[in-house]
């Protein structure tokens, strides 16, 4: 099969047949590792001629084991094999990697990429056959343990009754309950420890964590008492009850190096400081330079009242454009085109200060106070962003206890939607869990209706949950979580300990 073709579905936890994925630009290298492979009735053969489409073929099909060629056009083999270690849904399928030589330099900077195994090609048909077989069956093994463990989980209060009853078993609990709590204790005062530098940093930020938590256990305790419909099934242990309290603590825990006038910025036009009053100070300094070229004028004997009308006008003018530019600071306007417009007309104007032309505005205010919606430009918001990747980067390298070990999983994807359109990885629903579901829809709540946000009003709840239909709507959000947010009344519960009256 050749990249076009690609009509077989792609590997499921059930469907476990041996996939290979040749990415070599030689049409005779795929031909005769195909021919080698026609006997193996349980093996697909796929091929990929252009190395810029690997990564689509290896997300379309699957495969069990990849065979990249080393020296390619556009993407040679090594920078492929980085690619594939960086991409979620390839990093951990088999790699081969062929070259046309033995080069032990060469293979030791494969396998230091991430590389499984290194061949010489063409290599002998019984030889590749069996590495094949043997770097497939070792990844399909991994795929059936996951899958087992997660059919494991739906077990897991029948399998704690039943030990409960053996002596043996209580001993061994009670040990590892004592170094759970050990760990606890440590992982709590780390926690804390974090929240603290947060809450230093950004007040607002603080507490949006803490009710971030609040939001988050209501929810997930209100799926164990399910009777019936879709979650009923689901009953996380107290175990898993921890693990998602410590994801919501940190699941912003990559904002401690976010610039604090990124997180708090106001207004428009805020850094360090809220520049509109530069702004103000500037058009002060504009209006007295025009009164003085006024009374120059009256002491050299112009037509003084024509030159009065003209400077009331210009006083009017210049008045009317920074009323104009305080209320696009705002944060609660949206800016049309109409406004972006104006707004370049006054940025266009000049005046005279030190023998020099300086324009009304700079080239950052304009761009600033054109923001569309809300107050970041799309640099700061990048910025933001980039606390969902940080906080996977800062949490992977920690040695969770094994109760704990999906932490970073949970907290680093709670910008993930099931539509894909989430960050920062992209992730669509059958690889975000349910505990980074719950969440999403606690931070997305809790940032709607705060009401110690700088640069928002704080939100009704009645329209924050119409926002959370209408992107349950879009299969952004988990509904039946979100149905049962709204049937439950938790957002009411919720509100009368942590909102204004008036949003109730």
């Amino acid at each position: 099969m050749n990249d076009l073709d690609l009509t077989h579905a792609p590997l499921s936890l059930t469907d476990h047949r041996i996939k290979v994925l040749l990415v070599d630009d030689q049409e005779l290298v795929a031909k005769t590792v195909k021919k080698m492979l026609e006997n193996e009735k349980d093996v697909e053969f796929y091929h990929c001629l252009d190395s810029r489409r690997a990564i689509h073929m290896v997300n379309k099909i699957h495969p069990t084991v990849i065979l990249q060629d080393l020296i390619m056009p556009y993407f040679d083999g090594l920078t492929l094999v980085r690619l594939y270690r960086m991409n979620a849904f390839a990093r951990n399928i088999p790699l081969i990697v062929l070259s046309a030589k033995e080069e032990a330099k060469i293979k030791a900077e494969a396998f230091s990429m991430g590389a499984n195994d290194y061949m010489v090609k063409l290599p002998d048909k019984l030889e590749i056959i069996a590495r094949i077989r043997y770097h497939s069956q070792s990844y399909i093994n991994r795929l059936q343990r996951d899958e087992a463990f997660r059919k494991a989980q739906i077990e897991t209060k029948r399998r704690e009754r039943e030990a409960a009853a053996k002596e043996a078993e209580k001993m061994r609990a009670e040990m590892l309950a004592r170094e759970m709590n050990n760990q606890k204790a440590f992982i709590d005062a780390f926690i804390q420890s974090i929240v603290t530098a947060i809450d230093e940093k950004s007040p607002y930020t603080g507490g949006h964590v803490k009710r971030v938590v609040e939001i988050t256990m209501m929810l997930a305790n209100a799926i164990n008492d399910c009777t019936e419909g879709p979650l009923k099934q689901i009953n996380f242990s107290s175990e898993e009850l921890e693990e998602i309290r410590f994801s919501a603590w940190l699941h912003d825990v990559g904002k401690i190096t976010t610039p604090e006038y990124i997180i708090n910025k106001a207004t428009r036009l805020e850094t360090i400081f809220d520049r509109i009053h530069l702004i103000e100070t500037r058009f002060k300094l504009i209006e007295k330079s025009i009164e003085l070229e006024y009374w120059k004028s009256r002491i050299n004997g112009e037509n003084q009242e024509n030159q009065s009308q003209q400077l009331k006008s210009i006083i009017s003018d210049l008045r009317d454009d920074m009323d104009f530019i305080k209320l696009c600071n705002k944060p609660d306007r949206f800016i049309t085109e109409q406004d972006v417009g104006r707004i370049r007309q006054i940025a266009e104007k000049t005046y005279e200060l030190d023998e020099k032309t300086h324009n009304f505005l700079y080239d950052d205010e304009v761009h600033n106070l054109s923001i569309q919606r809300g107050t970041l430009n799309l640099s700061e918001r990048k910025n933001i962003q980039n606390h969902a990747d940080l906080t996977l980067k800062l949490l992977e390298p920690l040695p969770f206890p094994e109760a704990l070990s999906r932490v970073p999983e949970f907290a680093g994807g709670h910008h993930e939607t099931l539509n894909g359109s989430g960050y920062p990885q992209g992730l669509t629903e059958e690889y975000i869990p349910i505990q980074t579901r719950l969440i999403t829809i606690a931070d997305i709540f809790e940032a709607l209706t705060a009401r110690d946000r700088p640069y928002k009003k704080p939100m009704t709840i009645s329209k924050a949950i119409e926002i959370l239909e209408d992107m349950k709507e879009k299969n952004m959000l988990d509904s039946n979580i979100i149905d049962l947010f709204v049937e439950n009344q938790l957002s009411t519960e919720y509100g009368l300990n942590f909102l204004l009256s008036e949003q109730l």
